[in-house]
């Protein structure tokens, strides 16, 4: 009996060793399947016939492109990245100016684009598809290319003192911090737009038919909205909260109210750039003056391009919100038990 007992305990110890030893070398075995093939010598794969032997021939190509080269693959791409565009936006305001709309725009009407989103907008959100990004043949003048490609009198000299202040006020990473599950990097977005008083180019006052002001905000995978003002960049949100207008902005598009007052800008337009909803009560407020607001999501790769055919009404936004957009995001009821929420009994 103990010398079964005994038996018993070294198959325990051998077969529990063993299956520790086939579940770690079988999945490294798994991840280097091809270079240990090649390192026994053995093929990956088989030739069943060549051209010339008694069999028939089989066409292995099941599904042929419809393209000829590699740029002519990325034009197609192009076009349907600006269709979804196009056919994704939303009109969410078209207020009267004149007793005529808002919009659209005309041919040769000159615009003044506001907040530095105008030089460097949302592409895209976080994470893997924040890859996609960098392969974008983009350029620094983006936005200013595809307006003065439509026929658009842009403002260069206040573009341009965005351009050129981009390091100093433009969107940055919080905080970097390491996580324990891998090498992903966890961060939070700052707004870091600049106030009016900032805006140093008398351009920022020249007259134009309409005010542009492209509102953006990113979060996503492994970079969340934060929910209080980050250290180093104190004041950059209102109250904290990251999904309303910060103080900079609002200090912008009240000028830009006081400038339609005064007879310097006829229209003010509101471009939504952003898949994290901000709060859209301003939109209404009569201190703001807002005349037109469109929702376009992230740009993608010809956002800029599909947003000049919708300002001068060659395309109708009439996409749909796929939720529900708050003026103020207490008033949605799963804010209650959002965060870290604690309650005693």
């Amino acid at each position: 009996m103990k010398a079964l007992k005994l038996v018993s305990k070294i198959l325990v110890i051998v077969f529990a060793f063993l299956f520790g030893v086939i579940f770690v070398c079988g999945g490294w075995a798994k991840e280097h399947i091809n270079e240990i093939t090649a390192y026994l010598g053995q093929p990956s794969y088989e030739i069943i016939g060549n051209a010339g032997d008694d069999y028939e021939e089989e066409d292995t190509i099941y599904y042929d492109s419809d393209f000829t080269s590699i740029a002519e693959l990325k034009a197609a791409g192009e076009e349907i990245a600006e269709e979804v565009s196009l056919e994704g936006s939303a009109l969410l305001k078209n207020g009267d100016v004149g007793g005529k709309p808002a919009l659209p725009l005309s041919e040769g009407d000159t615009v003044n684009f506001y907040s530095m989103s105008s030089y460097d907008p949302i592409y895209n959100g976080t994470g893997d598809q924040g890859r996609a990004y960098m392969n974008l043949e983009y350029t620094e003048t983006h936005m200013l290319d595809a307006f003065t490609e439509a026929g658009f009198k842009v403002n260069k000299d206040l573009f341009d003192w965005y351009r050129k202040n981009y390091n100093t006020y433009g969107r940055k990473d919080s905080d970097k911090t390491l996580r324990a599950w891998g090498n992903a990097i966890y961060k939070h977005y700052t707004i870091a737009d600049a106030s009016w008083e900032n805006i140093g180019t008398a351009a920022k006052e020249n007259a134009a038919e309409a005010g542009i002001f492209i509102l953006s905000r990113v979060a996503g995978e492994g970079s969340d909205t934060t929910t209080h003002d980050v250290g180093w960049n104190p004041g950059d949100m209102t109250n904290g909260n990251y999904l309303a207008l910060s103080p900079t902005e609002i200090s912008v598009l009240t000028n830009m109210k006081r400038m339609k007052d005064e007879g310097k800008l006829k229209k003010i337009i509101v471009v939504l750039n952003f898949s994290n909803q901000v709060e859209c009560k301003f939109i209404d407020e009569e201190k703001y003056g807002v005349d037109a607001a469109i929702w376009v999501g992230n740009f993608g790769m010809r956002g800029p391009e599909a947003l000049t055919k919708i300002l001068l009404g060659d395309v109708n936004p009439s996409g749909k919100l796929v939720d529900t957009f708050w003026k103020e995001h207490y008033y949605n009821p799963v804010l209650t038990n959002f965060g870290e929420v604690s309650k005693s009994n």
